[in-house]
């Protein structure tokens, strides 16, 4: 009885950790509104992002569409791929984000429709909420060396008036890829 255990959780183990990448269902999610977009402008055409993205840097966000009276943005940066326990998703918040849209100005690293890559260590401690590490700030992309993981923005558009908020709108970036190379 043992050996046959041994054998199962042996055949179990090897059948999760091939190379074979699954992604979450959320990462194809449809947003709410069409006309309510966010995306992650440097990803090159085959939808993998610049390698600094893993080296601390956070990647730059832009968005349109915002339903008419939101007053606060919600934008969550998360690893949507599936972990070697197989169909269970790992959900990674690596960047929590709650702007009140009356902030925004012309200039600066978070603009009407844009935030600027490397903009996390100006705007961390006046937006950023806890994130799946606990912190309050970007956390890079640290998949394992060669493994392709499949990272997405979702956006909220909410009204906020004192305690009250009201859900306007909810926009899901397509699926951007990224990978430490060896």
């Amino acid at each position: 009885m043992k050996h046959y255990a041994l054998l199962l959780l042996t055949l179990l183990l090897v059948s999760c950790n091939k190379q074979e990448q699954k992604f979450c269902k959320s990462a194809s999610a449809k947003s709410m509104d069409p006309n309510f977009k966010i995306w992650c402008p440097t990803k090159s055409p085959s939808n993998f992002l610049p390698t600094a993205y893993g080296e601390g840097t956070s990647p730059p966000i832009m968005w349109k569409g915002l339903p008419i009276g939101t007053t606060h943005l919600k934008i969550t940066l998360l690893d949507a791929t599936c972990t070697y326990n197989c169909d269970s998703c790992c959900q990674y918040r690596h960047w929590v984000l709650e702007i009140p849209l009356h902030d925004l100005s012309e200039t600066g690293p978070i603009t009407p429709g844009r935030i600027n890559a490397g903009a996390s260590e100006q705007i961390d401690s006046l937006y950023a909420k806890p994130n799946s590490a606990g912190k309050k700030s970007y956390t890079s992309f640290a998949p394992p060396p060669s493994q392709v993981h499949a990272y997405i923005y979702q956006a909220v558009a909410m009204s906020k008036q004192g305690s009250k908020v009201k859900v306007l709108g909810y926009s899901q970036s397509d699926p951007m890829l990224f990978r430490i190379k060896k």
